[in-house]
């Protein structure tokens, strides 16, 4: 019965733990940002497949609104954020509705204005007030190695063995455990550059390719 109940327990949360990452699998590359604009993020998707041990993908998603457009933004590098998150900081890269993409270069708290670097917004192109202000990050999911080690940190950095771990920094010292009792994650993924709704067979090889 124990061990009913604990089987049951991890299965529950393996399914939180993949919902989370299907969660930020499907919002990578949201407002197109430009490739290596997140640091840990080379691209949207970024799978570092081991031959020999756990995987690993960091993805480009959506962190958290950090505030609402106080007016409509149409032109100019300058915005003004009604409910501005206390932790918006210069280096955010945030997007507006996912229209508009840039990077924060600097705040100010008392006003509520954002100075965005990049381009600017270019007529006619217009975001309305109202309109979420969304931060970006790099989420990388990994697991906690038999010594609890997480592979490749530097400095190394242990946590309990078998871990999943979700790291939101660049740092592996900020890795969060989301779920335990997990000894590898491999990652199978294919295209379906046709729309057809099937992954296709690219090389004509009778099977799917991945």
């Amino acid at each position: 019965a124990v061990v009913n109940d604990q089987t049951v327990q991890v299965q529950r949360n393996v399914r939180l733990a993949v919902d989370l990452i299907a969660r930020d699998l499907r919002m990578a590359g949201y407002g197109n940002p430009a490739a290596g604009a997140l640091g840990g993020c080379a691209n949207h998707v970024n799978p570092t497949n081991s031959s020999s041990g756990s995987d690993s993908i960091s993805v480009m998603t959506i962190d958290q609104p950090i505030g609402t457009l106080a007016s409509a933004h149409t032109t100019g590098n300058l915005i003004t954020v009604s409910g501005l998150a206390s932790d918006a900081a210069v280096g955010n890269l945030i997007t507006l509705e996912g229209i508009f993409t840039a990077s924060v270069t600097a705040v100010n708290t008392g006003t509520g204005v954002l100075t965005l670097g990049g381009a600017a917004i270019q007529s006619p192109q217009t975001i309305p007030a109202g309109a979420q202000v969304l931060r970006l990050i790099c989420v990388t999911y990994t697991v906690s190695g038999a010594d609890g080690v997480v592979p490749g940190s530097s400095p190394s950095v242990t946590y309990l063995p078998y871990q999943l771990l979700r790291n939101t920094t660049a740092s592996a010292t900020n890795a969060v455990p989301i779920v335990d009792g997990i000894e590898s994650l491999q990652l199978a993924y294919g295209l379906d550059a046709d729309k057809s709704g099937r992954i296709d067979d690219q090389n004509a090889s009778g099977t799917v390719d991945c």
